[in-house]
């Protein structure tokens, strides 16, 4: 069997057994991961990553069963290649789309015309979870806690001060880094800028309440083109009141990102072996839209 021994991906080769440097190599670096179904912490099951290099008619294919949420809760984990745990390379006689992988069971076309299969291996997994409500409010300037006091933290509330105008609507353009609020909106000048202030004409109607029409939403309840929440010569208050629990919907991303790396992978399609101290397999990147529930 004649043996290629790698130790870094594509960056180092060295002879094997009978001393012959080989030129071959698995150059996945710039290739994005893709999966075949997104992953749902609830459900567990199949995953199937796939890196597709239609260049070269080239993928690898990694598959593997899971039984918990280990790969959509923050920290690492490990699985060993082997059993039903799987790790392949082919090449193609022509270069597959991606709902090849997708398949349960692939299409006859296109041919496979080469196959290494991982022999032995540990697939290492780190999961980092980023959550946002992407309101325009920049992480680092979510110093508030909770404004409104509805349990939500600002960094997930996209109505910071619960008035029922999302916090994208109210928030001072951003400099050009991001960092910081390049003005400032504060129409009744109290020193609290509207998106965190619940009564933002100081005219003692809270902004929830400037709503006539019967909906939730001050935003379209205008006199001369200017919302009544913004005008403080309009105090009329919404009646019946609009009660606490009525709310906008409320969601928030949630960002998976996995990185995997395999160690002391060995590749072998009887009669070669590819062998790896370390294989960069790459970060796959999932958003999730998640709705908070109210109690």
């Amino acid at each position: 069997m004649r043996k290629i021994c790698f130790l870094l991906l594509a960056s180092l080769l060295v002879a094997c057994d009978d001393g012959d440097i080989i030129t071959e190599e698995f150059d996945f670096e710039n290739t994005a991961i893709n999966i075949r179904e997104p992953l749902d912490p609830e459900n567990s099951g199949r995953v199937i990553f796939f890196k597709n290099k239609t260049d070269t008619r080239e993928a690898l294919i990694l598959s593997f069963d899971i039984n918990d949420d280990f790969l959509t809760d923050d920290g690492s984990g490990a699985i060993e290649l082997r059993g039903t745990n799987i790790l392949e390379y082919r090449r193609f006689n022509v270069a597959p789309e991606d709902e090849y992988f997708r398949q349960l069971v692939p299409p006859v076309e296109p041919r496979v015309e080469e196959v290494f299969t991982a022999t032995a291996g540990t697939i290492n997994f780190t999961t980092t979870i980023i959550e946002d409500d992407r309101d325009g409010v920049p992480f680092e300037l979510e110093i508030n806690g909770d404004t409104d006091g509805d349990g939500v933290p600002n960094y997930l509330d996209l109505d910071d001060d619960g008035d029922n105008v999302p916090t994208a609507d109210e928030v001072p353009d951003l400099n050009e880094d991001q960092t910081d609020f390049v003005e400032v909106t504060d129409t009744d000048g109290d020193n609290k800028l509207n998106y965190l202030d619940e009564d933002d004409d100081d005219d003692l109607v809270k902004t929830r309440q400037e709503t006539l029409d019967g909906d939730i939403n001050p935003a379209n309840d205008l006199q001369d083109g200017v919302p009544n929440y913004l005008n403080e010569a309009v105090s009329e208050a919404a009646s019946p009141r609009i009660e606490d629990d009525a709310r906008i919907p409320h969601t928030f991303v949630r960002r998976y990102e996995i990185t995997i790396t395999i160690i002391d992978l060995v590749l072998s399609n009887g009669s070669e072996e590819f062998i790896f101290e370390s294989f960069d397999f790459g970060t796959y990147a999932q958003e999730n839209l998640l709705t908070i529930q109210f109690n």
